[in-house]
């Protein structure tokens, strides 16, 4: 039985390069970020299928410093073909780090695609105990 398929196009398939995403939005003030990154993640493989690659920076292992872990975002910003930005992105210096770092290089920036997930009401600071909210 034939095959058809082609052995050269099953061969142009394997090297094709996967979109890449990018996850980024606040976790350091933000109680359930690993929640909502990972809801971030089921939702973009829902709307793209699994032929995508996600960098999703809430599963860096924990107690590093900011230095570390943005070290690692950079990299994995700059092989990146898109940015998704988790509500609440304007809150988070990191975000906003790689939001301009993401414009500067000529990576693609999406709000539009995870505007369904769920906000994080409120964030605290940690210095004065205020509660406030941001949502874009």
């Amino acid at each position: 039985m034939q095959s058809r398929f082609s052995k050269s196009s099953i061969w142009r398939c394997r090297r094709e390069r996967p979109i890449r995403f990018f996850l980024s939005g606040p976790i350091g003030n933000v109680a359930n970020y690993k929640e909502r990154f990972a809801e971030a993640e089921r939702i973009l493989h829902d709307v793209f299928g699994w032929y995508v690659r996600i960098w999703n920076p809430a599963l860096l292992p924990p107690g590093k410093t900011r230095r570390w872990y943005m070290e690692r975002c950079l990299v994995a910003l700059w092989r990146s073909s898109t940015v998704c930005m988790l509500p609440g992105w304007a809150a988070s210096q990191g975000a906003m780090i790689e939001v301009t770092t993401a414009r500067y290089i000529g990576v693609n920036i999406d709000t539009a695609v995870l505007r369904n997930l769920k906000p994080e009401p409120l964030f605290e600071n940690k210095e004065t105990g205020v509660l406030w909210s941001v949502q874009f």
